[in-house]
């Protein structure tokens, strides 16, 4: 995957959580993770923007964390976020890993394929308000 070098520097102060900004199970999860991020550690991205400039068509049904220069899909994704907030959601994130990728993954998919049609859609990309604006990433330098 070609991620863009901007966002692989920025991983190594914040973990970036690249998402489909038409998805509302998308931003709907977005909004709890800012919720309980307290400590601010996440920044955040469309894949919308993340495409036009690094061609991640193929990544439009996944999540994707980079974290530290590591980039993370799908349920990996998932469960290292949860990891990074800590607390109780490490349990979460201990128990799970138990279950195998494939398995997680295959779960992650069906949920994906048909989250427009259980969940919906926006029309456009949400634009964050003034107090979220610094934790979104509205332009990328190449």
């Amino acid at each position: 995957m070609n991620i863009e070098s901007s966002l692989v520097a920025l991983s190594l102060q914040h973990p970036i959580v690249l998402f489909d900004g038409l998805c509302l199970l998308c931003d709907r999860s977005i909004q709890w993770v800012i919720k309980h991020d307290e400590k601010e550690k996440f920044k955040f991205c469309t894949l919308q923007l993340a495409m036009k400039n690094d061609n991640l068509s193929s990544m439009i049904n996944t999540v994707v964390l980079i974290y530290n220069g590591e980039t993370y899909i799908k349920s990996d994704a998932v469960l290292m976020i949860l990891e990074i907030l800590g607390s109780k959601y490490a349990y979460i994130t201990k128990f799970s890993k138990w279950i195998p990728r494939r398995i997680r993954d295959l779960v992650y998919d069906i949920i994906a394929k048909y989250r427009y049609q259980f969940f919906g859609k926006f029309d456009h990309c949400m634009i964050p308000n003034q107090s979220l604006k610094k934790r979104f990433i509205t332009e990328l330098n190449s």
